[in-house]
């Protein structure tokens, strides 16, 4: 059985940060492969993620779920969370960061700010998949 998004999940808008181009167009790939067929916008760092969500949400729209990078050019994943989450319309977001680096502070600074979970490089289809229904579940079912 191939590995795929769940239906209510193929069409969410997904929000991928990361200051290299090759791991957000793997992220995309990734969610190609999983069936995804919504709308994914890509920032490299905080302050074009910012913008992104802003120019977003004034035009109507929304973002579904973020997947960002802990290490940015300018900040950090982190610091995205800590904003998204000190704004209403934004806290209730499902936020994913992935690393290379498996320091275990950078977890617990990540899970204090709000973040929804934490996986490490590389990307693979089903721990990504893991991760995007456990965090959707959670934002939105719940208990």
């Amino acid at each position: 059985m191939a590995l795929e998004l769940p239906d209510h999940l193929r069409e969410i808008t997904f929000l991928i940060v990361d200051d290299m181009s090759f791991y957000r167009s793997l992220v995309e790939q990734t969610l190609g492969n999983l069936g995804h067929v919504g709308k994914i916008y890509s920032a490299k760092d905080l302050k074009e993620a910012i913008n992104i969500v802003n120019e977003v949400y004034k035009t109507g729209g929304r973002i579904d779920f973020v997947i960002a990078d802990y290490h940015l050019s300018d900040s950090t994943g982190v610091e995205l969370a800590k904003k998204m989450r000190a704004q209403k319309v934004l806290k209730n977001i499902p936020i994913v960061i992935f690393s290379t680096d498996d320091n275990s502070n950078n977890i617990i600074e990540a899970i204090d700010a709000g973040v929804d979970n934490f996986f490490f490089k590389p990307i693979k289809d089903e721990i990504l998949l893991e991760k995007i229904n456990f965090c959707w579940n959670k934002r939105n079912n719940p208990k």
